[in-house]
């Protein structure tokens, strides 16, 4: 493979593997919790696609965040919170 493919491949692990992993580890979870406490594979399967969703984008979110954050550090802190979440929020 040429240097350019290996470059998006390492682009892609560094950005989404860990938001992929996480979303997995909350699916699974979330799944088998619910399930143990209902034995409903519907209510599973649904709390599942939930769980799989907060971990995959909370994930995205807290690093975007944590982005923002160090952008906006020279504001006071009221003013910092403000733009951070602004700025999250227009980017996810």
């Amino acid at each position: 493979m040429s240097e350019g493919v290996w470059r998006k491949l390492r682009e892609w692990v560094g950005r989404y593997l860990p938001a992929e992993v996480l979303g997995t580890v909350t699916a699974l979870a979330a799944a088998l919790t619910v399930h143990a406490a209902s034995g409903s594979l519907i209510s599973a399967a649904v709390a599942g696609t939930v769980g799989e969703s907060l971990g995959y984008y909370g994930c995205m979110a807290v690093r975007e965040a944590l982005v923002h954050d160090t952008r906006h550090r020279h504001h006071g802190r009221m003013k910092r919170l403000w733009l951070t979440g602004a700025s999250t929020v227009r980017d996810c």
